[in-house]
C-alpha cells in the first residue's frame, strides 16, 4: 500500500501567485514510511535550536526566505538553504515519485461578471487536487497495478470540504454517469486510489513536509520567481504527470507523461 502526501502552494495574492499547485509524494507504507519518518526527525534534530525543537516542522517558504516558523534572525540563509536543498533531495534518496496538479485562477474568472476570489481559489484547488489524484491513480495503474494508494492532504479547513467532495465524486458511481453524459471525457473512476481524502497537520504526519517543499518549489518555478534552480533540479526527474488526463496540461518541469523510475 502507498500513502500519497499532498500539499498546495500558490494560494496567496492572485496577482503574484496566479497558479495554484498541488503536489504529492508516493510513499510505500511497508518499505519506505518508517525510515522516511526517522530521516525527517533526524533532520529536524540537526536543524532546529533546542528550544525550537518540540513540535518543529520544516516549511519550505520559511527555509527559502525566512518567516514566522523559521525566522531569519535565528537561522542563517546558508543553513536554511542547505536544509531546503536536503529536503529537495529526499525524493532521489528514497525514490519517491512526485505527482503534480495545477490550475490557473484567472482561467475560471472569464465567465463570471464579478468573480469571487475565494470561490475561484476553491475551484482551482479542487481541480489541481483532482488532477493530482488522477495522476496518482494512473501511475499506480501503469506501474504498481497490484497496489493501492490512500491520499493524505495537509489540513486546510477552508477548502477541505470541496476537495473531499471532488475526490469522492471521482470514486463514486456519479463518475460513470458523467462519462455517459460527456462522451470523450478523459476523467474516469479511481481504480487504485482508495478511501476518502484524509486531512492532517504537518506535525502529525511528517512526510507532508516533503509535499510542502515540492509544491512550493514547483509554484515558484511556474511563476518564474527565480532563484530556485538548485532546488528544482533534484525534483525534476521524479515529477509525474499524465497528459492524457483532464486538467493535466501542466507547464511544470520537462517530464514526458507518466513513466517509471
Amino acid at each position: 500500500m502507498y500513502f500519497v502526501y499532498l500539499d498546495e502552494s500558490g494560494t496567496g495574492n492572485p496577482a503574484r501567485e496566479p497558479f495554484v499547485i498541488v503536489a504529492g509524494v508516493l510513499v510505500n507504507a511497508d518499505s519506505q514510511w518508517r525510515s522516511l519518518e526517522r530521516y525527517l526527525s533526524d533532520m529536524a534534530d540537526d536543524f532546529a535550536k533546542p528550544e525550537d525543537r518540540p513540535g518543529f516542522v520544516f516549511h519550505a517558504k520559511d527555509l527559502m526566505v525566512g518567516g514566522k516558523f523559521i525566522p531569519r534572525d535565528r537561522y542563517s540563509l546558508e543553513k536554511r538553504h542547505h536544509f531546503l536543498q536536503t529536503l529537495c533531495e529526499i525524493p532521489s534518496k528514497f525514490n519517491l515519485q512526485i505527482v503534480v496538479g495545477a490550475a490557473e485562477r484567472g482561467d475560471r474568472a472569464t465567465d463570471k461578471p464579478e468573480p469571487d476570489n475565494k470561490q475561484l481559489l476553491g475551484e482551482a484547488l479542487m481541480l489541481a487536487s483532482g488532477t493530482c489524484a488522477l495522476v496518482t491513480d494512473e501511475y499506480m495503474k501503469l506501474y504498481r497495478p497490484s497496489e493501492v494508494a490512500s491520499l493524505v492532504y495537509e489540513q486546510n479547513g477552508d477548502f477541505n470540504k470541496a476537495v473531499r467532495s471532488f475526490h469522492n465524486f471521482l470514486r463514486s458511481d456519479s463518475i460513470d454517469r458523467h462519462q455517459e453524459g460527456s462522451p470523450g471525457t478523459k476523467v474516469r473512476r479511481f481504480e487504485h486510489v482508495i478511501e476518502t481524502a484524509m486531512f492532517v497537520g504537518k506535525g502529525d504526519s511528517s512526510p507532508l513536509q516533503i509535499a510542502d517543499t515540492c509544491a512550493y518549489i514547483l509554484a515558484r518555478r511556474m511563476r518564474r520567481a527565480g532563484g530556485d534552480e538548485r532546488f528544482y533540479e533534484p525534483l525534476r526527474p521524479f515529477i509525474r504527470r499524465a497528459p492524457s488526463l483532464m486538467f493535466s496540461d501542466l507547464p511544470v518541469g520537462e517530464s514526458e507523461g507518466v513513466r517509471d523510475a
